[in-house]
């Protein structure tokens, strides 16, 4: 099992605000989003804001698309050329995570993996 926890560093606290919950259900990955404490809707991503009550299967194509949107997209033009240069032979959703912390330029959150 692993968590994804979600940082808000505005200001540059880095207060955790969220966490994907990633367990194996059935051999597939099942993810859970939590918000952390008593955030508001400017301290959590709003693109997860809609899925955190909702544990149904119906999150999930958009949990891992918020988790895909935080990395170079799968079809980037010259993508293996972009792997390469950071030692990557294929596309790894965790890796490049690892790699850019989950930040993009739209917004203030990141990203850490934790294994449990």
């Amino acid at each position: 099992m692993k968590h994804y926890n979600i940082y808000n560093d505005y200001d540059g606290k880095h207060e955790l605000c969220g966490i994907i919950h990633c367990e194996i259900r059935e051999f597939e990955p099942y993810y859970i989003v939590e918000i952390v404490g008593n955030k508001d809707r400017y301290d959590f991503p709003v693109d997860l804001l809609g899925i955190h009550r909702d544990w149904g299967n119906e999150s999930q194509p958009e949990i891992i698309r918020w988790l895909e949107s935080r990395v170079v997209p799968k079809n980037r033009m010259w993508l293996d050329k972009i792997l390469e240069s950071v030692g990557l032979h294929e596309w790894d959703l965790d890796t490049l995570l690892r790699l850019n912390q989950g930040r993009v330029c739209d917004d203030e959150f990141s990203i850490e993996i934790v294994e449990v």
